[in-house]
């Protein structure tokens, strides 16, 4: 019995002792597995993973080295085993190669590190090139003013000369850079500098907007998407249309009908004694033709045409009645002597 109880007690020693020695060769070791958790709204089968190697700018693509490659799991999760190490600055290249998304995370221990994996989760911070093209989010909204939607494009311009990480000049100061939607928040891909964005055109019938909005791309030092936005309200074209006659005076019980510059009728309406005729929405910068369809008693019909100024003034338009000429007295009577004479040869 007591040579059993020895050899039981030997037994647990040696357990214990190899125990410990497993122990203080993970705790020794500085590397082990990990768990990376990234979840991304991009559409693709997968995504490569690369470390920081610590030399130069933590911008280029060049100071990290590949690591492995992750595939999609199906549930908008990529996992992948990496092992721990003393640089915990990761990137993953999401398909194209040509952007890398950055991220900044500690791996700790968690619990037991013999039987628990620590974790990294990941969340999307930005994206750019080895040459400093970053990503940057617009939002312009257009409204009218009633505070409905309206469709617009606008333009990028660099303000100055544009250049990259190398000091090339990728764009000119003044030149188009880029177009982007209104109402809509849009990733684009520009170099630090100074810039430029301008209404182009709107939807037909609003006026878009003349103001310039300056803005500034910093180099990132961080993992925030840079965003710019703004509130533009394009207001509708007006117009008041006066019938007068050549002198000034207000003329009614006129029945007319507006046109496009392709004559395809838009709309009749007719005087209103006194006053004016209200139209809104009209195309700036177009032509449109009106013509006079009743005829008022001792006038000519207005057949005419007038251009919409690109203005969110009130613009006023005048048809002017010229007066028919009364024929000569002189005239009729020698008119009538020449048929009489006629009929009697």
């Amino acid at each position: 019995m007591k040579q059993k109880r020895l050899m039981i007690t030997f037994f647990l020693f040696c357990m214990m002792m190899l125990l410990l020695m497993q122990t203080e060769s993970i705790r020794a070791n500085t590397r082990q597995k990990v768990k990376l958790n990234y979840e991304t709204e991009t559409k693709t089968k997968s995504v490569e993973l690369y470390q920081y190697k610590g030399n130069g700018k933590k911008d280029q693509i060049s100071n990290y080295e590949f690591v492995g490659e992750m595939n999609d799991e199906g549930n908008g999760q990529w996992k992948m085993m990496i092992e721990r190490a003393e640089q915990n600055q990761y990137a993953l290249s999401i398909n194209h190669k040509e952007y890398l998304e950055y991220f900044s995370a500690k791996i700790q221990d968690i619990g037991d590190i013999k039987t628990n994996i620590p974790e990294i989760f990941l969340s999307s911070s930005k994206f750019i090139s080895e040459d400093g093209k970053q990503e940057v989010k617009t939002n312009f909204r257009t409204i009218s003013q009633t505070g409905d939607p309206v469709s617009s494009k606008f333009e990028i311009k660099a303000v100055d000369d544009i250049k990259d990480n190398f000091g090339k000049i990728k764009y000119q100061a003044g030149s188009k850079v880029s177009n982007i939607t209104g109402n809509k928040l849009t990733e684009n891909y520009l170099y630090p500098g100074k810039y430029q964005i301008s209404q182009r055109n709107c939807t037909d019938g609003y006026i878009k907007s003349q103001k310039f909005y300056n803005f500034e791309v910093k180099k990132q030092t961080d993992c925030q998407i840079q965003s710019i936005s703004a509130i533009i309200q394009n207001p509708i074209t007006q117009l008041q249309l006066y019938h007068v006659t050549e002198d000034g005076k207000s003329l009614n019980d006129g029945v007319f009908t507006l046109y496009d510059e392709d004559q395809n009728p838009i709309s009749s309406f007719r005087d209103v004694p006194y006053d004016h005729i209200q139209i809104n929405r009209l195309t700036a910068g177009k032509k449109y033709h009106v013509m006079q369809n009743k005829e008022i008693t001792g006038y000519q019909n207005i057949d005419c045409d007038f251009v919409v100024q690109d203005t969110s003034n009130i613009q006023h338009v005048y048809l002017y009645s010229k007066k028919r000429k009364k024929p000569d007295e002189k005239q009729i009577k020698t008119m009538f002597t020449l048929v009489f004479l006629l009929c009697l040869h």
